[in-house]
């Protein structure tokens, strides 16, 4: 019987933490605009405030007012992929060998 690597399944949880804090963060940022738009108000995305009703800006990308969210969600997507990958041929390759 083989040991087998705990580095997949590392890799995958890490890729899930990261994923998991983009989505939280996002999270807040989405319960201010709502909380905002559901009292009357219009919120200020680059600002990240809640205005008088009439006030009009353009939204800035979310790259713009947020990078860290784009690069957790991203950094956390490639890992957890790759965990769940090498999870993948490590259990396919142990199959082969009985």
């Amino acid at each position: 019987m083989s040991q087998r690597s705990l580095a997949p399944q590392i890799i995958t949880g890490l890729g899930l933490m990261l994923l998991t804090g983009a989505l939280l963060r996002q999270g807040v940022e989405w319960a201010m605009v709502d909380v905002c738009l559901d009292g009357g108000g219009a919120y200020d995305y680059a600002r990240a405030v809640c205005r008088e009703p009439g006030y009009s800006a353009a939204i800035p990308s979310l790259w713009q007012r947020n990078p860290a969210v784009v690069l957790l969600a991203g950094s956390g997507t490639v890992l957890a992929l790759l965990g769940a990958g090498l999870i993948y041929l490590s259990r396919r390759g142990g199959d082969d060998e009985s």
